[in-house]
């Protein structure tokens, strides 16, 4: 045989090696074909469009909305991430996630026992079933019907499409057998937390509004200041966390009576772009003793529990922030000092830091760091003003000066006649009034680091002994 010939059968065995190779991969074992052959219904749950359940005469249908799609129809579902399931009879409205889940989840679990041939449908309870459902896809619709328990047994008899009565668990039943309402979500915001650009609480006795500028939230009204990091954090997660806890449909008392005619307060949550896209009315409690409150979204009557009670209670002031810096340690990348002692400039160096000229060890800088940025004023009092005292303008006892290499922060700090500091930041319209405890740390650790010796050249220090494997990590 010629060497070409050779050479081309060899090629055609290669390839056709290889395809078997290929195809065979794509085959389930024998394992996975045994447990195919048990399932009752063979469905991939990603294609699946619409549910219909019909349920003591009642019929429920479900349908799945893309999330791209759910975003583009539905503002309330700004920021939402997954598919969406809605509940389109006999109720409108978002369907719960987890029950569908739950549902879907049972529904490729359901396995057949055995095969009940010859056995009619009548005996079998199929031609007066308790439920039905149809599962629909773009590759056709798959029929479930649900007929008598088995006496005595966790089973119950099934029949899909038009084939023969089967013997299944009757686990399925808890995840088929809810009421319309409950198949309601009952997550009430369903946006993500971090595309929302600002929270406005209304009541009726003030406004507070807190709008997101950077990374950070602010006052808008009834004041212009920065707004307590920690207070709008607990803020936000009760907001991406609240939940209804029983719906309304048929308010037995008057809605005047709910705290809802007219309403209490709101809650309204603008999300990115501007747009408002929840608008939550906050009623009267349920009882005296009641953590729950009426309230409503939309036409949507409901009880819930949540802080907002207390949120809308507290004053504006409460709002505030106490911080004197808006910088974390980890930003600050230089400082610079002007009080009576003159001036003092402070460069980040890898692990340690440069005095003027000279390096000094980190752990000083480190200590007047935390004592800024962990200061806390023990109020906050209106522009300018202290008791009725103007701070005058260019007469400050001390100036910190903070940067991060971009942007800088100037800290301007005083003494008060009754002990404390009058200081003033730069970054905000506000004078925090910071108590004897508070401006005598700061002082304490800026004493500290002008008299923090140099390090020597034959003594690198704790901080320059690994130096070229320190990162930021290890700096205050």
């Amino acid at each position: 045989m010629r060497p070409k010939s050779v050479l081309i059968l060899f090629a055609i065995v290669v390839a056709l090696l290889a395809f078997i190779w290929f195809y065979e991969r794509q085959l389930p074992s024998s394992d996975e074909r045994g447990e195919l052959a048990k399932k009752a219904l063979r469905f991939e749950r990603g294609e699946i469009d619409a549910i219909e359940i019909e349920l003591e005469g009642e019929r429920l249908r479900l349908t799945r909305v893309p999330a791209d799609v759910a975003s583009e129809e539905d503002e309330g579902s700004l920021g939402f991430f997954e598919d969406e399931w809605r509940l389109e009879e006999p109720l409108q409205a978002r369907a719960d996630a987890a029950l569908v889940n739950g549902l879907l989840d049972a529904l490729d679990a359901l396995e057949t026992a055995r095969e009940l041939e010859g056995m009619g449908s009548a005996e079998a309870g199929l031609d007066a079933p308790r439920a039905s459902l149809v599962l629909s896809s773009d590759t056709g619709d798959q029929e479930l019907v649900v007929g008598s328990e088995v006496p005595a047994s966790e089973t119950m008899i099934v029949r899909v499409d038009e084939g023969q009565p089967l013997v299944v668990s009757n686990a399925l039943w808890e995840s088929l057998s809810h009421p319309a309402g409950d198949w309601r979500s009952k997550d009430l915001y369903l946006g993500e937390r971090d595309a929302i650009e600002s929270v406005t609480l209304r009541s009726a006795t003030a406004t507070v509004q807190l709008v997101r500028k950077g990374d950070s939230f602010w006052l808008e009204e009834p004041v212009a200041d920065r707004a307590d990091e920690e207070k709008v954090s607990e803020l936000l997660g009760s907001l991406v966390g609240l939940r209804v806890h029983e719906f309304i449909d048929d308010p037995e008392a008057p809605l005047a009576d709910m705290g809802l005619d007219p309403v209490f307060a709101t809650v309204e949550v603008g999300a990115t772009g501007g747009s408002e896209v929840f608008q939550l009315e906050w009623g009267a409690p349920t009882s005296a003793e009641a953590t729950r409150h009426f309230a409503r979204l939309g036409d949507q009557v409901f009880e819930t529990a949540g802080p907002f009670a207390e949120y809308l209670s507290s004053g504006p002031e409460s709002w505030r922030s106490l911080a004197l810096t808006t910088f974390e340690t980890h930003q600050i990348d230089s400082i610079r000092v002007l009080d009576d002692q003159g001036e003092l400039t402070l460069q980040r160096a890898g692990a340690d830091w440069v005095r003027d000229d000279e390096r000094i060890s980190f752990t000083a800088v480190s200590d007047l760091l935390y004592a800024l940025v962990e200061a806390r004023a023990a109020r906050v009092e209106g522009s300018g003003e202290i008791g009725g005292n103007r701070v005058a303008s260019g007469d400050t006892d001390i100036e910190i000066t903070l940067s991060d290499g971009e942007r800088q922060e100037i800290l301007s700090l005083e003494p008060l006649p009754e002990g404390g500091w009058a200081a003033s930041s730069s970054e905000r319209e506000a004078i925090l009034v910071l108590d004897g405890a508070v401006s005598g740390e700061i002082g304490q650790k800026l004493r500290a680091v002008r008299a923090a010796e140099p390090l020597g050249t034959g003594d690198p220090g704790p901080a320059t002994e690994n130096l070229e494997n320190s990162g930021d990590e290890s700096q205050g």
